[in-house]
């Protein structure tokens, strides 16, 4: 299982969905309803 897989599978079991932003940088920004993350993988 890779990281980002990971992470969204340990995101899902807290409800929460990782989004890719469409505007960020692909596989590093992300955004969880009205927050942005970035995740450097």
């Amino acid at each position: 299982m890779s990281i980002q897989n990971y992470v969204k599978t340990e995101f899902k079991s807290q409800n929460l969905e990782l989004t890719p932003k469409t505007d960020g940088r692909e596989g590093v920004d992300f955004l969880i309803d009205n927050n942005q993350i970035y995740l450097q993988l």
